[in-house]
């Protein structure tokens, strides 16, 4: 999933605004982004990618907060750094120590696992658009809660063997020959 620089708002002017009026492309304003969020900035940003579609379609505003890791829940949907400088809108699949696994609704497999100090921001508010006009989701709702953690524990189950893999599974599996 991909996000639109130029539709970036805040909610209040600082000294970034200027900074990112003079950028030329998309990566060179998002680098700014986790800055922006660690101070308590709120981004609005535009979606042009498709991997959390259908909950966020291409097209969509997302608004990202930065809340503590301690308060993240899996079914969030949050902001990332990979290792390799890239960034990511995804689903919280699981937490373990210092490590998240994130994945997008859309792809078949899991990203590859993130460190906590990667987590940028999560995403408190959604703008979908509708044939009959927009959609606003509170991320925070209790239903919409409980709707992505609904979706997150459906991508355990159906990508199941990979947790023993990667040792995210708290329980042992019992081998087939005992």
């Amino acid at each position: 999933m991909s996000l639109c620089w130029n539709s970036l708002s805040m909610n209040s002017p600082s000294e970034y605004q200027p900074k990112l009026g003079h950028l030329n492309n998309p990566m060179q304003s998002m680098t700014l982004f986790p800055e922006l969020l660690e101070e308590g900035y709120k981004l609005r940003l535009k979606v042009t990618g498709v991997s959390m579609a259908p909950f966020i379609k291409s097209g969509s505003y997302v608004t990202l907060f930065k809340i503590p890791v301690s308060k993240l829940r899996i079914g969030d949907i949050i902001f990332c750094q990979c290792d390799d400088g890239s960034f990511k809108l995804h689903r919280l699949i699981r937490m373990k120590n210092d490590l998240l696994l994130t994945k997008g609704d859309a792809l078949r497999a899991f990203d590859p696992l993130v460190d906590k100090s990667g987590y940028k921001g999560k995403v408190v508010h959604i703008e979908n658009f509708h044939f009959c006009g927009m959609a606003f989701q509170n991320m925070n709702n209790g239903s919409i809660r409980l709707l992505n953690f609904l979706i997150a524990k459906y991508q355990q189950i159906k990508t199941y063997p990979i947790f023993t893999l990667i040792g995210l599974r708290s329980k042992p599996v019992k081998s087939l020959s005992s």
